[in-house]
């Protein structure tokens, strides 16, 4: 037992911020951010099946144009983000359509081994983001969505458990207006981008 714990710690701390430790999870944006952060836009989706690395598996890459930083200590203008994430710990991104836009917070590492599938690929670099936490937020029309500072559906979550407690009825007619009809709460925060620019700020 003493010889496992021993070759737990030795790895969590040769893998610095690859390990993760989901236990006590950030529960919002804001207490999730890491070392970049960065509004993006999709403008590449590569999708690499028995040709790549991943023999049994497809994996899907999307190259993200960096469009405004938040806090960043690498000036770069694209990322990559793979799905799913090469990491355990690593949260994949699976964008609709090209032009989508993220606010999205991670690590930044460079990463050559897609380098023969992706063509003009003299620095790749990739976000690694984190499954722990709140990391990602969209933007659509010029407003951020997520789970921002509050995370509204975890107390709906504690309102239904209560409810239950006392009239399962009772709950159930909760969680159906909370999620299904049109009187639903905003169960995701949502905040004009130039705000949330500023809030940044502070």
């Amino acid at each position: 037992m003493k010889y496992l714990l021993s070759f737990f710690i030795f790895i969590s701390v040769h893998l610095g911020g690859y390990a993760c430790d989901c236990a006590f999870p950030p529960k919002t944006f804001m207490t999730s951010i890491s070392q970049y952060t960065a509004e993006l836009e999709v403008v590449q989706i590569d999708t690499l099946s028995s040709a790549g690395p991943y023999k049994h598996r497809p994996l899907l890459l999307t190259k993200l144009k960096v469009i405004k930083t938040f806090h960043a200590s690498t000036n770069v203008d694209y990322v990559w983000v793979s799905n799913p994430g090469d990491q355990g710990c690593q949260r994949g991104l699976v964008p609709d359509f090209l032009g989508q836009k993220y606010v999205i917070t991670g690590v930044i590492v460079e990463d050559k081994r897609y380098d023969k599938w992706i063509n003009n690929s003299a620095s790749m670099n990739f976000l690694h983001v984190s499954i722990c936490g709140k990391r990602v937020l969209d933007i659509i029309e010029n407003k951020v969505i997520g789970v921002i500072t509050n995370d509204i559906s975890e107390k709906i979550m504690k309102k239904y458990d209560r409810l239950m407690k006392k009239d399962e009825l009772k709950a159930t007619a909760y969680y159906y207006k909370a999620y299904h009809t049109k009187q639903q709460p905003n169960v995701a925060q949502t905040m004009p981008l130039e705000v949330f620019y500023e809030f940044m700020k502070q």
